[in-house]
């Protein structure tokens, strides 16, 4: 049997209707290509409406197409200036593959945007105007019943047309509607970064999820850097240590207290120390702004479809005072508590998927992190298994060679379909970080991790560009003592 293609080219023919013209991009099991309908009139196509956006799915895998159509119905449900419009669900059996026939939306991606930009940030006044259009698409998803929570609110899916059509918020392939009391194990696909720390446990999602995300969002816009992955940011404040979080006016000074304090809020790894609203926390934003009823504004220059505009009243809090966003010990219980869940998700195999995008340790490999007397692995050689987010799927990882002095370790490394020597500390907290040298194949890792009662090793990883930061590729790993050391 021929192997199936997994992507298409320029000149294919989609159901003898649809002409393949380019590649626009892609992820994880799905590719999005700019389409011809070949049935279109003239007129149309004189007019430039005979094109459309393609959205393929590249697996046979049942769990993923079931995504794939729920993402086709969530967008023929809404009518939304700010959601893209879908016209067709496709299904070609020649191909055994399903495509969605979506309104091509001409323009960069916010993250393309503010990519081009001294320091790669953009002014506080750009973001808020760029924004008021996805906020209002947020809380009509949100309005609706049951609520749909988009889950992956981030630059990069938010679209930026050509003339005068607002910011549009795109990619629902991870929307779910929200059910009270529901909670999964399902694996939880997110962006590091951009994920809110509920994304990577069993203790559900709703709407301060995407609150979260659009938090995130901000915070990139305004900063220039991805704020610091909460599956990192859990584990580091669940062993009593500060949160790794850069607070945003630390980051970017001239950025307005009250934005930081509210971006700070919508950030909280408690989903109970969020807003409960993205109304709520849209206000906050704007509450010492001048024209904070831009908004309100922009409702009426937009007929929004099924929700009514509410007055955008300033909250009661002064912007001078310091408002309270919750006592320090129940960041404290909400990092445990997700903590102890991803934990014991690892523990008992339930398929958790997660990224872990953070920043990489201050500590110098070759340096004892303290002059106390350092843990001691266990083994000589460990094996496991890492999760590598792009494909959802675990391999073999093995730690071999393992030498140890003081506080520093090293050996060779095994995974992600590469073998390289490592080098590390493990400091007396049997926290473990070690680097794995990069080559002409593949980029450096960075590995952060601890060591279990068990004597296991468990942990998250990142790929780092040039200036050492973590960038794309991410997954964490689990690995169990093998040859005893001596």
């Amino acid at each position: 049997m021929p192997q199936q293609k997994t992507t298409l080219s320029p000149g294919d023919n989609i159901l003898e209707r649809y002409k393949v013209e380019a590649f626009l991009g892609g992820g994880g099991f799905s590719s999005v290509y700019l389409v011809q309908d070949l049935q279109a009139s003239r007129q149309d196509a004189e007019a430039g409406e005979a094109f459309f956006a393609l959205k393929d799915l590249r697996t046979e895998d049942e769990h993923e197409k079931a995504r794939f159509i729920f993402e086709g119905e969530v967008l023929r449900r809404f009518s939304h200036p700010a959601l893209p419009r879908l016209y067709r669900v496709l299904e070609d059996t020649e191909r055994r593959r399903v495509f969605l026939l979506l309104e091509y939306i001409e323009g960069p991606n916010l993250e393309t945007l503010r990519r081009t930009k001294p320091e790669r940030r953009l002014p506080w006044q750009e973001v808020r105007t760029l924004l008021v259009p996805v906020v209002e698409a947020i809380e009509y998803l949100h309005g609706q019943r049951p609520p749909v929570i988009h889950r992956d609110i981030k630059p990069a899916n938010i679209i930026v047309p050509q003339g005068k059509r607002p910011a549009v918020l795109v990619d629902f392939g991870i929307a779910k509607e929200y059910e009270m009391d529901a909670t999964t194990t399902a694996i939880r696909h997110c962006s590091p970064g951009y994920g809110a720390p509920e994304q990577y446990s069993g203790l559900g999602t709703d709407q301060r999820t995407d609150i979260y995300g659009l938090a995130a969002t901000c915070y990139t816009l305004l900063s220039g850097q991805v704020p610091t992955d909460a599956f990192y940011r859990t584990t580091t404040l669940a062993s009593k240590r500060e949160d790794p979080l850069l607070p945003l006016n630390r980051a970017v000074p001239n950025v307005p207290e009250q934005v930081s304090k509210a971006i700070s809020q919508a950030l909280a790894i408690g989903q109970d120390q969020r807003f409960s609203t993205v109304e709520d926390f849209w206000q906050a934003l704007n509450a010492c702004e001048e024209g904070s009823d831009q908004k309100k504004k922009y409702a009426l220059l937009h007929e929004k479809p099924s929700i009514d505009k509410s007055s955008f009243s300033l909250p009661a809090t002064s912007c001078g005072k310091r408002q309270d966003h919750g006592k320090p010990k129940w960041t404290l219980f909400w990092a445990t508590l997700i903590a102890l869940v991803l934990i014991l998700s690892l523990l008992f195999g339930l398929g958790l998927q997660t990224m872990g995008g953070f920043k990489t340790s201050t500590r110098k490999s070759g340096t004892s992190p303290t002059s106390q007397a350092p843990s001691n692995l266990r083994a000589s050689s460990y094996s496991g298994t890492i999760y590598d987010v792009a494909t959802n799927r675990p391999t073999p990882m093995s730690l071999t060679n393992i030498e140890q002095h003081l506080a520093e370790i090293s050996g060779t490394f095994s995974g992600l379909h590469t073998t390289g020597a490592w080098k590390g500390v493990l400091d007396t907290s049997k926290h473990i970080f070690f680097t794995v040298s990069g080559s002409q194949a593949h980029a450096p890792f960075f590995f952060q991790g601890s060591i279990r009662a068990d004597g296991q090793l468990v942990g998250n990883y990142c790929t780092l560009d040039q200036a050492g930061q973590c960038t794309s590729g991410y997954g964490i790993w689990s690995v169990s003592p093998g040859t005893l050391g001596k």
